[in-house]
């Protein structure tokens, strides 16, 4: 796995925003939430839809498409959206003293 430096820093999300951002040539979707900052797969399972462009819904990133629903944390679908299938989590680690984002992929 490798550590890559964002080109947004933690102030440039603001919590309960999803953002879509290219990590090396790959999408993935950046969630604040409650203070912490969380990197997932940045497609649906379902219709490759961008998850940086869906919403947060209690602890659930919602595919903007067709409400695929995922957990922050982990990934997992939601098994009430029985079409998506789990997606990848991807380390997010914030530097307190610059604020630059690094995640691990």
């Amino acid at each position: 796995m490798a550590e890559y430096k964002l080109d947004l820093n933690r102030s440039d999300i603001s919590d309960g925003e999803v953002k879509a951002v290219d990590v090396a040539g790959t999408k993935i979707a950046l969630v604040a939430l409650e203070g912490k900052l969380y990197a997932l797969q940045g497609y649906c399972t379902h219709e490759q839809g961008i998850l940086g462009d869906g919403y947060i819904d209690k602890k659930e990133l919602i595919c903007p498409m067709h409400a695929g629903a995922f957990d922050i944390e982990t990934g997992k679908a939601n098994e009430s959206t029985s079409w998506v299938t789990d997606i990848s989590t991807y380390a997010c680690r914030v530097d307190e003293m610059t604020g630059e984002i690094t995640v691990e992929m």
